[in-house]
């Protein structure tokens, strides 16, 4: 995926496929403030899969929609390498599928919490540039 910030932090919606997006999917995140906002709106609706991309060329993948969401994260968008975020006591024991350009992304129950704890690493991400030492890295 390409886009138009030559710098900073932006945001995805990698909901729909992108010959189908509106072009209203990405945009720059300008505050913690407004992230917390995004994230919060998007855990309202269907499952799906956002991206938060860093300036350091970052990723997070965040699973949200319901009342629990997960999140992957890559070093580096070139690689195939991710770790995911495991929560030190188990949420729930059940998988949940989040929708990725129109196709199923599962995420395991190991990997799943409440939606506050996801919002505090993908914040902590953002104010820090460093993944948070509460949650296991897998």
């Amino acid at each position: 995926m390409t886009n138009n910030f030559s710098d900073g932090w932006y945001f995805t919606d990698n909901y729909l496929p992108e010959p189908y997006r509106e072009g209203t999917e990405a945009f720059p995140i300008q505050s913690e403030e407004q992230l917390t906002d995004v994230l919060r709106e998007f855990s309202h609706k269907e499952p799906r899969i956002l991206i938060i991309d860093s300036p350091t060329e970052g990723q997070a993948f965040v699973g949200i929609g319901g009342s629990v969401a997960g999140v992957r994260y890559y070093a580096s968008p070139s690689s195939d390498h991710s770790v995911a975020a495991k929560p030190r006591e188990p949420c729930t024991g059940k998988e949940h599928w989040f929708v990725s350009e129109g196709e199923p992304s599962r995420f395991a129950a190991e990997h799943l919490m409440p939606v506050d704890e996801v919002i505090g690493i993908v914040t902590y991400l953002f104010r820090t540039g460093g993944l948070p030492d509460w949650v296991d890295w897998v």
